[in-house]
């Protein structure tokens, strides 16, 4: 029994359910916590389908518990990294040039620094600081107009900058990125939707929006394309109480393995895709893999 308003919530029939010692193992294999139903259906419909879907990572199974071979990544800590980030005016005043979003001097670069307000469902391009009021107390972004986001040269400015050098040391362990694929940490199972995932450029990215590498980055489009469905946000919102979608609850989240696909393996999905990273994220920076 979840989210009670009142006492009168205990004679509702649909409000009680009772889950076995398998069902929180199914539901949860990882941790054996208990998810977060408000209704008996709601508890029906997610064990079915955990029935037919496994996790993302089932720990226990190993290298065949993890069929899409991802590991995180959590690349810039917002206070820790504080040091490496850079503002529009100090890379100026220290000869920087803005090209695009991103600050070059001679063959040194500065790439943009993500943070997970300026990231949407198919839209890396969601939040934009140079629109924002400096005189403004809201941490929110103003929304970018549609007649920005029609034109493919326009490129979203951040807050602050980090070295490429930096970028690339990150994720030079992870075998290498064209692009980088996450979702924000910051979320709600009251809001229009729980999961927020999107690709984005190779550029820095702070720690509120948490980043999904799988070894093979072919066929990844896929993934995004489980993670972004109404399937997969219904069952988040079992899952989250709080306001953060944790690497420790996306593990246990169900994700439709590659080989499920039929026709066209999942790793053969990035061939069309390719030249279209290429003309849309030109940042003068890759980490090649």
């Amino acid at each position: 029994m979840y989210s009670l308003r009142s006492t009168e919530d205990l004679s509702d029939p649909e409000r009680l359910f009772r889950l076995s010692p398998d069902d929180v193992r199914l539901l949860n294999p990882n941790t054996g916590t208990c998810p977060i139903f408000r209704t008996r259906r709601d508890a029906e419909i997610t064990k079915a389908i955990y029935r037919r879907v496994p996790v993302l990572i089932d720990e226990a199974k190993g290298e065949e518990g993890n069929a899409w071979d991802v590991s995180f990544l959590r690349m810039f800590d917002m206070a820790n990294d504080s040091g490496l980030f850079r503002t529009r005016p100090q890379l100026e005043a220290g000869g920087w040039e803005l090209n695009g979003n991103v600050f070059a001097r001679g063959a040194e670069r500065y790439l943009p620094l993500y943070e997970a307000k300026m990231v949407h469902h198919f839209n890396h391009r969601f939040g934009d600081y140079a629109m924002k009021d400096e005189d403004s107390e809201s941490t929110a972004l103003p929304e970018v107009p549609i007649e920005r986001l029609q034109n493919p040269g326009y490129m979203p400015l951040p807050r602050y900058w980090v070295p490429a050098a930096e970028v690339g040391a990150r994720l030079e362990a992870r075998g290498g990125r064209q692009w980088l694929l996450g979702w924000r940490d910051i979320c709600r199972s009251a809001d229009e939707r729980t999961v927020i995932a999107g690709a984005i450029p190779c550029v820095g990215v702070g720690h509120k929006f948490l980043l999904a590498a799988p070894k093979k980055q072919q066929g990844a489009f896929a993934l995004l394309a489980n993670l972004t469905t109404f399937a997969f946000d219904y069952v988040a919102r079992q899952k989250t109480g709080g306001t953060s979608l944790g690497y420790f609850v996306f593990k246990q989240l169900p994700v439709v393995g590659p080989t499920s696909y039929s026709g066209a393996a999942p790793w053969q999905l990035d061939t069309a895709l390719a030249g279209w990273i290429g003309t849309q994220w030109q940042f003068g920076f890759t980490v090649n893999g």
